[in-house]
């Protein structure tokens, strides 16, 4: 099994947990339940690395997950995805690190943009607590602003990219699976559509 399909590979198995953990917390997972991470290929492999916004498994090539988190009480956010920027509905914008463009994280991210690979977002919705968005497709790599433009399975310009010849049908109409049923569960869990609608008005009045 070359790199790229053990990608793909691993990100089903992680797509099929997250949607476990999803279901059981309405889309409000604690930090401790995504610590323990998943089971792939008789090893445990993690979602996410409380530390790190962009994480990539040591079993993995590419970038697997990126984190938002909410700013502490009293702090401006610091980060682009903090303050919720939308280029359009489904889309938003998430800054890379400010190591700069060799910085190890930015390149896991950048690969996952180059191959085409789904990612998930975990977006902050209380301390230590994430609502999870998968798949996500990175589809800008911007080094010089210093941001990547993703788009969610709520984007309407949302596509699945092409993948190389090399991966199973099998194996993409799995990643189409999770990527059809999003939408449909986002409207399952009042509390979780409760926090979008709160999010897409910046937590304002959507009156005044």
């Amino acid at each position: 099994m070359d790199t790229v399909e053990l990608d793909v590979k691993a990100r089903i198995a992680a797509f099929a947990e997250l949607e476990r953990l999803d279901a059981l917390h309405e889309g409000r997972i604690p930090w401790d339940e995504l610590h323990k991470g998943f089971q792939f290929q008789g090893q445990k492999m993690f979602f996410a690395n409380r530390a790190k916004g962009i994480f990539k498994p040591r079993q993995l090539g590419a970038a697997l997950s990126i984190k938002t988190v909410i700013p502490r009480a009293g702090r401006a956010p610091r980060y682009l995805d903090q303050q919720s920027p939308r280029t359009r509905e489904g889309s938003f914008l998430y800054d890379l690190s400010d190591a700069g463009p060799e910085d190890a994280s930015n390149r896991a991210l950048k690969t996952a943009f180059q191959l085409g690979l789904p990612l998930i977002y975990l977006k902050g919705v209380d301390k230590a607590t994430y609502q999870p968005i998968f798949p996500v497709w990175a589809t800008k790599y911007d080094e010089v602003s210093g941001h990547v433009e993703l788009e969610t399975t709520g984007s309407e310009f949302a596509v699945l990219r092409t993948l190389p010849d090399r991966i199973s049908r099998e194996d993409i109409g799995q990643i189409e699976a999770h990527y059809k049923n999003r939408p449909a569960r986002y409207r399952l869990h009042q509390r979780r559509f409760s926090d979008l609608v709160k999010d897409a008005y910046g937590w304002r009045c959507a009156f005044s």
